[in-house]
């Protein structure tokens, strides 16, 4: 069900915007990201093909800042020079509220929360369009993560989709 409307909303994505022909180039982005992990991003090129993201996201009760570097194709040329595939890999620094055991207290069960410091690696696949007539770029992407949590939590997001706005400048 999922995957019939994300391939929907893509096709109708694709042929809403392929109507127009020139592109925008941009050197910087800032934007917000909507999906399970919400968050804001700065985007930095290097070049026309890299660029370096920051994002930072509050997610399962604390705060993860991660660093990407991703490669730019445009793809579509026969239709518009406005679509860019990007793909990449990054690390993600943070700290979130896990779950302890349950502790007693007057007779009471507790679940007892903790702060955790982690670490982890993450990859990004993603679908960029770059609109005409505005400063605006619209993205649909796709982050896996894998994070550690000391001293022996580990978790891992393999669903993280995000779609993104972001002004261009």
């Amino acid at each position: 069900m999922f995957h019939k409307l994300l391939k929907s909303v893509l096709i109708i994505f694709l042929i809403f915007f392929s109507f127009q022909s020139f592109s925008q180039d941009y050197e910087r982005a800032f934007g917000i990201k909507f999906g399970n992990t919400p968050g804001v991003f700065y985007r930095k090129f290097a070049d026309y093909k890299k660029s370096l993201e920051a994002i930072g996201t509050f997610n399962r009760g604390g705060f993860q800042l991660t660093i990407l570097k991703e490669n730019y194709n445009p793809v579509l040329l026969d239709i518009t020079d406005q679509f860019f595939v990007y793909y990449g890999y990054g690390l993600e620094l943070g700290y979130t509220k896990l779950s302890k055991e349950k502790t007693q207290f007057n007779g009471n069960l507790y679940k007892k929360m903790e702060n955790e410091a982690g670490f982890g690696i993450c990859g990004v696949f993603g679908l960029e369009y770059h609109l005409l007539k505005y400063p605006v770029a619209l993205s649909l992407e796709y982050l896996p993560v894998f994070q550690f949590y000391f001293p022996k939590s580990f978790y891992n997001n393999q669903f993280n989709i995000s779609f993104s706005i972001s002004y261009t400048f």
